[in-house]
């Protein structure tokens, strides 16, 4: 019989350890909302931080995707190139 041998790239714990740091950095968010702001999870993005005029007026909402990486990244690593294309998709419509 073989030994038995985990696969890191096959194991939970980089996504497990992915939610933990949104779920941290969301109760962070949540205890620094200004008067007039609401947080809203999992609607637009993973975090949204929604400013208010009234409550039938939204003036701002910042949104926030959050990911672990194990790895460095930098601005001409793949997942660099694609945020930033994305971001630039999006802003170019929501005008």
């Amino acid at each position: 019989m073989s030994e038995f041998m985990l696969k890191r790239d096959r194991d939970a714990w980089a996504t497990i350890r992915g939610y933990v740091y949104q779920v941290d950095l969301s109760i962070k968010q949540w205890i620094a909302l200004e008067d007039k702001q609401v947080l809203e999870l999992e609607r637009g993005e993973d975090i949204d931080v929604v400013s208010e005029i009234s409550k039938s007026e939204i003036q701002e909402r910042k949104l926030q995707q959050i990911k672990h990486r194990e790895k460095k990244i930098t601005l001409r690593s793949n997942e660099a190139i694609e945020a930033l294309i994305n971001f630039s998709w999006k802003g170019s419509f929501s005008r």
